[in-house]
């Protein structure tokens, strides 16, 4: 399942993300169902930790950024209670963009979660929980 395209076309003409950042965004979009968003958080865990370990040698990772970002999927997987299921695969979706290394901008390098940022945030304020966006 895709977002809609009107949800599609509001990413795009707020102007906060690039077409490439929203088509990389939409294919990663999947029906999911509570029970799914389970295995999501602890996928995050995992790539935190990787990168926690990754940054030992390469200090220009923004682990602190991408704890922040992570932090923020892992509230809203744990409370799951409101979310349809288009929300569902809209944080998905974001998740999943997230724990991508190579997405719109390489992760790896200095800067590399603001794409990531931005895609969360968008999704955040689709769902309506702009109580915990990034920036």
């Amino acid at each position: 399942m895709h977002p809609d395209p009107a949800r599609r076309t509001d990413l795009l003409l707020d102007g906060l993300l690039h077409p490439r950042e929203v088509d990389q965004f939409a294919a990663l979009c999947a029906p999911t169902s509570v029970e799914d968003l389970k295995g999501l958080r602890l996928r995050i865990l995992a790539y935190l930790a990787s990168l926690v370990s990754m940054a030992k040698d390469r200090p220009d990772i923004d682990v602190q950024l991408a704890r922040r970002i992570g932090s923020v999927l892992a509230a809203v997987l744990d409370d799951p209670a409101d979310l349809d299921e288009t929300d569902r695969a809209l944080l998905r979706g974001a998740t999943e963009y997230f724990l991508l290394t190579s997405d719109d901008g390489d992760d790896l390098r200095p800067l590399g979660f603001d794409d990531d940022a931005r895609v969360v945030n968008r999704v955040l304020a689709a769902i309506g929980r702009t109580d915990l966006e990034l920036l």
